[in-house]
C-alpha cells in the first residue's frame, strides 16, 4: 500500500480517502494492469478473511487522500487498464458511489469486489453504469452463511445480489475460497445452484498463513485435485475454475 498527505480532492474540496491501495497490480483483475484501491470496514467477519486488518475501521482507518489514486491514474492512463476498488467490504464505504464516479470520470474501467450484503448500493452502481466487471464472494452455501460470516446478516440481500449481477450484463465472475470446516464440495454445488446463469465461478484455494481467526491457521487446505474434482462438478451448472493452486 502507498501514500499519505493532505491533497484536495479533484472537485476543490475536501479529499475523500480510502484505507489503502497498489499502485501497480496484475493480480486483481485478470488480463488487466491495475490500480487497487482499498478501504476498511466490514459487515462480515469471516474467520478465513484474508485482509483481517480491513476488517474495522479503527484498526486501518481511511488516512490516504484518493486524490493521490487520481493522479497515479492519470499519469499511467497511457497503459494502465483500471481501477480494483477492495476491501474491506466498499458498499458499506459512505461515499462509495462518489469514489465510483471519479474513477470512472478518469476513464478508466473499474471492477467491483463486494461480499454482495448490500445489494440497494449494488444496483445503484449497476443502474448508473459506474461498473465495468463485479466479483462477488460466496462465502458458502446459504444455510451456512451465519457459521462463516459470524455478524447479522440477510440471505435475502445475498440471494438479490446474485440476481442483480446475473442480469446486468456487466462482466462478473462468483468466488468462493474453498476452506475445510466452512465450505465443502456439498457447499460449492448448492453455490452452483444458486448462482446458475452466472458467467464465472471460481473456487479459491484457502491459504492458511493470514486469517482474522488464528484458529484458522491450523485448518488444512484441500488438495489442488480435490478443488478441481468440484471445479468440474459445479461446471455441469456454471462454468467454474480453480484458482491459486499454483
Amino acid at each position: 500500500m502507498a501514500g499519505r498527505g493532505s491533497v484536495q480532492g479533484s472537485a476543490g474540496g475536501p479529499d475523500l480517502s480510502v484505507a489503502g491501495w497498489v499502485p501497480i497490480n496484475m493480480l486483481d483483475w485478470e488480463g488487466r494492469l491495475v490500480t487497487t484501491v482499498f478501504v476498511a470496514g466490514c459487515n462480515f467477519s469471516c474467520p478465513f478473511c484474508h485482509n483481517p486488518e480491513l476488517v474495522s475501521t479503527l484498526t486501518h482507518p481511511a488516512t490516504i487522500p484518493f486524490s493521490q489514486v487520481e493522479q497515479h491514474v492519470m499519469a499511467k492512463a497511457s497503459w494502465l487498464d483500471g481501477v480494483v476498488l477492495s476491501g474491506g467490504e466498499p458498499t458499506l464505504h459512505p461515499h462509495v458511489m462518489s469514489l465510483a464516479r471519479r474513477i470512472k470520470a478518469l476513464g478508466v474501467g473499474l471492477k467491483l469486489d463486494t461480499n454482495g450484503s448490500k445489494p440497494d448500493v449494488l444496483a445503484e452502481m449497476l443502474q448508473e453504469g459506474l461498473v465495468d466487471y463485479v466479483a462477488m464472494d460466496v462465502k458458502t452455501s446459504l444455510e451456512r452463511y451465519p457459521l462463516v460470516a459470524r455478524r447479522p446478516m440477510s440471505i435475502q440481500a445475498i440471494e438479490r445480489s446474485v440476481n442483480l449481477i446475473v442480469d446486468s450484463g456487466v462482466r462478473h465472475e462468483f468466488r468462493t475460497t474453498m476452506v475445510p470446516t466452512y465450505v465443502d464440495r456439498t457447499d460449492a454445488l448448492q453455490i452452483a445452484m444458486t448462482i446458475a446463469g452466472g458467467q464465472s465461478y471460481v473456487l479459491q484455494q484457502f491459504n492458511p498463513k493470514i486469517t482474522l481467526d488464528p484458529a484458522a491457521h491450523a485448518i488444512e487446505p484441500y488438495s489442488a485435485g480435490y478443488l478441481h474434482s468440484v471445479a468440474e462438478e459445479c461446471s455441469r451448472l456454471v462454468p467454474t475454475t480453480v484458482r491459486g493452486t499454483g
